[in-house]
């Protein structure tokens, strides 16, 4: 994105959150969130095939998988997750599509980390602050969903005849759901509910982070169009959401004109 000056100096210097004592973060997997974070949002044109299993495979050895490991009761899988080596062919397809899940996270948390911000921005409002590794502690942890169990099936998108899905990122749809499974009932129905709309769009192969996934589409639904308003082509978008006979064409028409006035290359 090429912004102008006021928000290029804003954005130089993003304020990460510094570790307490107590919240030491290995610097292995800080430097692998920051490589995949930093690379979303500044070079999203460098995103190919290679650069996702690079960054699959980082994962794979950083040791964040350790916490999802030790979740499914597995000490071999927690041995394999701290160092990236495996002896066992399904453990070794648990962790990858757990890695992926992961990489799903990080990306859905940095677009919507810096969508808020770009909106404050484009506001002209000050940007608030990041949370602190304090309220980090009330955030809720990770599912640790055993895909395997959950999944019936995993796609990947070359498997598409258009580019609807990346053609080299996994995903799934709503037939493919177990719901059987004991992991499904670790998602609240409110989030199946929403995920469950079977619509086929480009960042479907986030679904991985089913949580993450979850707060993007709400909030997607707030600052850009909600699903239903999506399919709505021009017509005028509902009162309940929007101010009255504001229209599909009206929303793009501001979005276009925000994005020349910042430099935006939207």
């Amino acid at each position: 994105t090429t912004m102008g000056p006021q928000q290029q100096k804003q954005c130089e210097q993003p304020a990460f959150p510094t570790c307490s004592a107590d919240n030491q973060l290995d610097e292995g997997i800080a430097a692998c969130l920051l490589n995949i974070t930093y690379t979303f949002i500044y070079h999203q044109n460098k995103i190919d095939a290679n650069y996702y299993e690079d960054a699959i495979a980082a994962l794979k050895v950083s040791g964040i998988l350790s916490n999802y490991a030790r979740a499914l009761g597995d000490n071999e899988t927690v041995a394999a997750a701290a160092n990236g080596s495996y002896n066992n062919k399904d453990r070794e397809n648990e962790l990858d599509i757990a890695s992926r899940a992961v990489y799903c996270e990080i990306i859905l948390v940095a677009a919507l980390s810096h969508c808020i911000h770009m909106t404050f921005l484009a506001l002209g409002m000050n940007v608030p602050e990041l949370p602190t590794w304090e309220d980090a502690k009330d955030a809720p942890g990770p599912s640790n969903i055993r895909f395997s169990s959950l999944l019936k099936r995993i796609r990947k998108g070359d498997e598409m005849k258009t580019k609807i899905v990346s053609s080299f990122t996994p995903y799934f749809t709503k037939s493919d759901l177990n719901k059987d499974s004991p992991e499904y009932l670790k998602i609240g129905e409110d989030v199946w509910k929403e995920l469950n709309h079977g619509i086929m769009c480009p960042f479907m192969s986030t679904k991985f982070a089913l949580q993450d996934f979850h707060l993007f589409d709400r909030i997607l639904g707030m600052m850009y169009l909600t699903t239903e308003d999506f399919f709505l082509r021009w017509n005028k978008l509902s009162p309940m959401t929007h101010c009255p006979s504001v229209a599909r064409f009206d929303v793009e028409t501001v979005a276009v004109a925000v994005a020349a006035e910042r430099s935006c290359d939207f």
